[in-house]
C-alpha cells in the first residue's frame, strides 16, 4: 500500500508541472507533429487518455468501438470550439473536467465489471470535449494552427488506440491485475493534483 501510495504522489508531482512546449508547438517538429504528439505532453490530457485507453482495453472490440467513435467526435467539437472561439481556447476549467474524468474513469478500471456501453460513451465523449479544448495551441495562427489542432485530433485518437489495443492483448490473470492497479493510480493521480490545483 505505501508502494502505491509513493507512485502516485510521484507520478502526481511529475502531472502537476506541464512541459514547456504543452500549448504550443514542439522545437524541430512541424505543427501537425507537434500536434500528434500534443496529448502526450499535457499532464491531465495524458492522465485522462491512459484511464479511458484501460476502460476501453478491457471490453470486447464491439462494446468499446462507440467509445472511441465519441472520443473523437468529441475531441472535434472541443478542437472547432478552441479554434473559433478564444474564450473556449483559454477556458481555465479543462484541467479539472479531464481530471475528474479521469478519475472516475480509472475507478471503473479498478472494479473491472461491465457497464452499459453508454457509461463509456459518455465518459468518452467528456474526455474528447476535454482533450480538443486542450489542444489549442499558443503563438500559431493560420494554416500552422490548423495543422496542428488536426495533429493534435489524430493523435488522440491514434494513442487511444494503442494503449487500447496493448490492454486488450493482456489476456493473463496477472495482466489484468496489473491494468485495474493503473486504473487504480491514475484516480489517485487525479485526486492529488485537483486537490494540488485547489490549493493554488
Amino acid at each position: 500500500m505505501k508502494t502505491l501510495l509513493k507512485s502516485a504522489l510521484v507520478a502526481a508531482a511529475m502531472l502537476a508541472s506541464a512541459g514547456a512546449w504543452a500549448h504550443g508547438a514542439a522545437p524541430g517538429l512541424g505543427n501537425f507533429v507537434g500536434g500528434f504528439i500534443h496529448p502526450l505532453a499535457e499532464p491531465a490530457q495524458v492522465v485522462a487518455l491512459v484511464a479511458l485507453a484501460l476502460l476501453v482495453g478491457q471490453q470486447t472490440f464491439r462494446r468499446a468501438e462507440p467509445a472511441v467513435w465519441s472520443l473523437g467526435l468529441a475531441t472535434a467539437i472541443g478542437v472547432a470550439a478552441a479554434a473559433l472561439s478564444a474564450r473556449w481556447a483559454g477556458w481555465g476549467g479543462t484541467d479539472a473536467l479531464l481530471l475528474v474524468f479521469a478519475g472516475l474513469t480509472g475507478v471503473l478500471v479498478a472494479v473491472a465489471r461491465p457497464l452499459p456501453v453508454p457509461v463509456y460513451v459518455g465518459l468518452a465523449f467528456m474526455i474528447g470535449i476535454g482533450s480538443g479544448l486542450e489542444s489549442s495551441p499558443e503563438g500559431l495562427r493560420g494554416g500552422a494552427r490548423i495543422g496542428f489542432m488536426a495533429g493534435a485530433l489524430v493523435g488522440t485518437l491514434a494513442w487511444l488506440g494503442d494503449a487500447g489495443l496493448l490492454v486488450q492483448a493482456c489476456h493473463r490473470a496477472w495482466g489484468k491485475v496489473v491494468v485495474r492497479v493503473v486504473g487504480s493510480w491514475m484516480t489517485a493521480c487525479s485526486v492529488i493534483v485537483l486537490a494540488l490545483q485547489l490549493k493554488r
